[in-house]
């Protein structure tokens, strides 16, 4: 069975080892102990097993300090459990001279509901954003908005009567106007042929 706790290095005392007495003849009785790796244990004996169910320190839930590997296997405390790996301090050496530091940033390890946190806070902040970029769009579009061009008034239907009206006048203006045309060439003409004319004494 595989079981699972919330430390990386942990040891789970099921039967503590009695020393043995030399003087006493009492020999010695070896615990029974088991080890996680990485949080992580494998128990195949049964009878193991079963003293691990009664262990106080066993539980069903996230707070007990080892429980029972989910069936697909997901471990409930792997953001959250430290790396067994202590960090260590790495320096450069630059021709036998000790250089600066180059240790590598430590993961940041979250929980389930911190990133839930952060999803909706970037959610949030990504809907104000957009929001702002339409307003600001729709007011570059109001100002670069071009002039728009006057339309023509439709012109009214003009009644019969007022065509005919206006149609009578237009004729009579042609009318007068080649009269006055014709005039002008007459007295034109009248011009040109009394001035060839000698004056009588």
């Amino acid at each position: 069975m595989k079981f699972i706790s919330k430390h990386s290095n942990y040891r789970v005392v099921l039967r503590p080892g009695i020393p043995g007495n030399r003087l006493t003849g009492t020999p010695s009785v070896p615990g029974i102990y088991v080890k996680f790796k990485d949080g992580v244990a494998e128990v195949k004996d049964e009878k193991i097993v079963k003293m691990m169910l009664e262990h106080p320190a066993f539980g069903t839930d996230n707070t007990a300090e080892f429980i029972i590997a989910p069936e697909d296997n997901k471990d409930p405390h792997e953001l959250s459990r430290k790396n067994s790996e202590p960090e260590h301090n790495i320096v450069e050496l630059d021709h036998g001279a000790i250089g600066k530091l180059i240790n590598p940033k430590s993961p940041i390890n979250l929980s389930n509901e911190q990133k839930e946190y952060i999803k909706r806070l970037a959610f949030e902040m990504a809907e104000a954003m957009y929001k702002k970029k339409i307003e600001n769009d729709i007011s570059s579009e109001k100002s670069l908005d071009p002039v728009k061009e006057k339309v023509p008034e439709p012109i009214e239907d003009v009644p019969v009567n007022k065509k005919e009206e206006i149609k009578k006048e237009e004729t009579e203006e042609k009318v007068v106007a080649e009269e006055e045309k014709k005039e002008e060439e007459n007295s034109a003409n009248l011009h040109k042929k009394t001035r060839g004319r000698p004056k009588k004494h």
